[in-house]
């Protein structure tokens, strides 16, 4: 059923951004797992390409796609949330599904509000936005799949939540999905060495009251210092990055797996910051 099925997902633009905009590592997971599944995959950053809501929505389509998927924190849902809107509008019968920490954390609000919303993947992204893409082209009653809010017989229900996923079994970001020549940021703290993001962990076991992971797992799991180190020696060899910007919530939690990254750096002998 789902051979030679499109899914974008969607990167909304967000101007007022000081800060430098690299790969975003959620969308390149997600659909790392999406093609891993069968699919075909497009990813559309509207920040790098630095185009529209109107623009970004008329690139989607051109792609034709079977369904459309779109990410969003706080500060960009307002560009979030036209897209969404304007995809119904020219295509009324589009499968248009959204997550990201803002609609995980406002998803009844969400759907309430946007109709044109057709349901909200909550928590991590990649085994629920799967599950949801096979339920929904095989015709299946998507309320059965763990990590949705979705509307069901005039309500809005949440579904049972996902258990949290082990990193190691994740593939590795879809970078080749991304046109890495755009993204010209240097590591942050300095303006020279040319960057990107990493992760080597999720979650955080602590609850700062001023902090996203109080509405997201607070469960802290690692990826190993080897699968780590592949990745970062996959982007230093093929697409000459030298500076590792490593996103973790709380990187030093464990003073082992900090040491067993050095020791695989140092191990394949990586010339990097």
């Amino acid at each position: 059923m789902i051979k030679n099925k499109k899914i974008v997902l969607i990167i909304p633009p967000y101007k007022e951004s000081k800060k430098g905009h690299l790969p975003l590592l959620s969308i390149g997971y997600i659909a790392a797992y999406l093609e891993r599944g069968g699919y075909h995959v497009k990813i559309i950053d509207a920040i790098v390409l630095n185009i529209s809501e109107y623009e970004t929505v008329d690139m989607v389509l051109k792609e034709n796609p079977d369904a459309v998927g779109i990410t969003t924190v706080t500060s960009s849902r307002f560009s979030a949330i036209k897209i969404i809107k304007l995809l119904k509008v020219k295509d009324k019968n589009l499968l248009v599904f959204a997550g990201g920490r803002h609609f995980h954390s406002t998803a009844k609000e969400s759907l309430e509000d946007i109709l044109a919303l057709d349901l909200i993947v909550r928590g991590e992204g990649e085994e629920t936005c799967l599950e949801l893409l096979n339920g929904y082209f095989e015709k299946k009653d998507l309320s059965e799949i763990r990590g949705l809010a979705l509307r069901k017989d005039g309500k809005i229900i949440f579904t049972q939540e996902r258990a949290p996923l082990d990193l190691n079994e994740l593939p590795m970001p879809a970078w080749h999905l991304f046109d890495l020549s755009l993204y010209k940021q240097t590591l942050e703290g300095e303006k020279k060495t040319k960057a990107i993001g990493v992760i080597s962990s999720r979650g955080c076991p602590n609850n700062c009251v001023f902090c996203a992971n109080n509405s997201f797992l607070r469960t802290l799991r690692l990826l190993s210092p080897e699968k780590l180190v592949v990745q970062i020696e996959f982007l230093n060899k093929n697409y000459g990055y030298t500076g590792f910007d490593i996103w973790d919530d709380t990187l030093t939690m464990s003073r082992k797996h900090i040491l067993g990254i050095c020791d695989e750096i140092i191990k394949r002998n990586l010339k990097i910051i």
